[in-house]
């Protein structure tokens, strides 16, 4: 009986070893390859940088020439047209500034002016009779 329990105790110590042998195997080998692809991982991040570099040079490049045309495209309006485009403008502006500048939750929104009330309800009523 006694010499059951050794040879169990050597099974169970070889299985034990097989394991912690099988771990370091497996750690060298995890570390060899990640060294061998360590300049693969930074090449294609130099790459990937590479890329968005060109890809944000070629969108600044084409948006140019597409500006430049449209300024010289407003040589041809006259005075009143150039207001109106300019009104246009700074009404877009001011959309884009108030989007980037949300009010902050304690301040109270803009209530419409009176007048323009009265349109809205003018519009109202003359829709029912329609």
């Amino acid at each position: 009986m006694d010499q059951f329990g050794n040879d169990l105790k050597k099974v169970l110590q070889a299985g034990l070893g097989a394991v912690a042998t099988g771990l370091e195997k497996a750690q060298d080998a995890i570390e060899d390859l990640s060294k061998k692809g360590e300049p693969i991982y930074e090449q294609a991040k130099a790459a990937v940088v590479d890329a968005v570099d060109k890809a944000k040079q070629a969108i600044n490049d084409s948006a140019k020439p597409q500006v430049d045309e449209f300024v010289n495209n407003l040589q041809q309006f006259s005075g009143e047209e150039l207001a109106k485009i300019r009104t246009a403008l700074d009404d877009l502006a001011q959309k884009a500034a108030d989007a980037m500048n949300p009010p902050a939750a304690d301040e109270p929104k803009d209530e419409p002016a009176p007048a323009e009330e009265e349109k809205t309800q003018e519009l109202g009523k003359d829709e029912g009779k329609a």
